[in-house]
């Protein structure tokens, strides 16, 4: 989608423009010793790059923002469609107020989904949806504090991201309310995403669709491994309840439900991990790692991974090893140890 038509071309034409001009300046610098001509057209580059540059991030600004409006408008399509399908002659449907919905809503999923499961709903933040007896329930998108996101994602490949974060953190089902099933159409290929790698459990376009996540923590607590109990254990009796922590597997759905933070780093060995996950995980404020089952081999990959900025804190060779980022903290400063270290 382009916003501004021609936006390309005249940033092309005002540089090539200044290209000539800069070539004129060198032909009559080499016949004049006029030293001010040439100082005053470096000037007048300047001031041309400044204004390009203002105007790419002008563009990218109003581009997200229509795009972020085009979604809306996605959206209240979506509620005025039924209505508009209604056959000429037929009865109308009955409407159901946003009240009436948030009410079937929560009781399908009490219906489908096990008591401890993790569900994710897309309800734009409304605190209702998300307030699921027995059940632990999460705002899609969501941000790492687990509040909700506040915008729609930019495109599939977002969405898709989006999706995998919460699978990764541990969200066992998916739910989009009927006010909410426009992003299977807005966004086709997170449709076809759920339908290939996960389970349709309901889809109701009176209530809602319900998507059962392969991968994620779709049972109780007693679900959690042996051995992810015991990594907990140690971390929870290691470091203070409300300290973030970023978890090192491949299986972060099996730590699952914690009741701390959790980021999920899915492999050290990922390249596009390696590039941006310190950055990440300051954003989040996460201190600390945790390693599950840290063998020889994999220290000095993590090591080497965070570019020696970490530090061992402690490693339990049968349950996890928690190391410490250092490189964030201000110079000479140093934040209280953990608990028991």
């Amino acid at each position: 989608m382009t916003l501004l038509p021609g936006h390309d071309e005249h940033v092309g034409m005002l540089r090539q423009e200044l290209a000539t001009l800069e070539t004129r300046v060198q032909g009559l610098q080499a016949a004049s010793a006029d030293v001010d001509l040439h100082e005053a057209v470096a000037r007048i580059a300047a001031r041309c790059d400044a204004i390009v540059e203002v105007s790419d991030l002008v563009y990218e600004d109003l581009s997200a923002r229509l795009q972020r409006l085009e979604a809306e408008l996605v959206e209240v399509r979506s509620l005025v469609a039924p209505a508009a399908q209604v056959a000429v002659g037929s009865p109308p449907a009955p409407s159901l107020h946003y009240g009436d919905v948030v009410h079937r809503v929560r009781e399908l999923v009490l219906q489908l989904t096990p008591p401890g499961a993790t569900v994710a709903v897309a309800g734009k933040g409304d605190p209702a949806l998300v307030d699921l007896a027995g059940r632990t329930g999460w705002h899609f998108p969501r941000q790492a504090d687990g509040t909700y996101l506040g915008f729609y994602p930019r495109d599939d490949a977002a969405a898709v991201s989006l999706l995998q974060e919460i699978v990764l953190a541990g969200a066992g089902y998916l739910v989009f309310p009927a006010t909410s099933l426009w992003w299977l159409h807005h966004y086709p290929g997170l449709r076809q995403h759920l339908e290939q790698h996960h389970v349709v459990v309901v889809h109701d376009a009176t209530t809602c669709a319900v998507f059962r996540l392969r991968g994620g923590h779709a049972a109780g607590a007693s679900a959690v491994p042996t051995a992810a109990r015991q990594a907990r254990d140690l971390v929870d009796r290691l470091l203070p309840s409300d300290e973030p922590v970023a978890l090192v597997s491949t299986d972060v759905a099996g730590y699952q439900p914690w009741a701390r933070t959790v980021v999920a780093v899915p492999s050290v060995d990922e390249p596009d991990g390696r590039d941006v996950a310190l950055d990440r995980l300051r954003r989040a404020g996460v201190r600390y790692l945790v390693i599950p089952h840290l063998d020889a081999q994999r220290a000095p990959a993590v090591n080497l991974w965070l570019g020696g900025a970490v530090e061992m804190v402690i490693d339990q060779r049968q349950v996890c090893a928690v190391l410490e980022i250092t490189d964030h903290l201000p110079t000479g400063a140093r934040r209280p140890p953990p608990q028991g270290a």
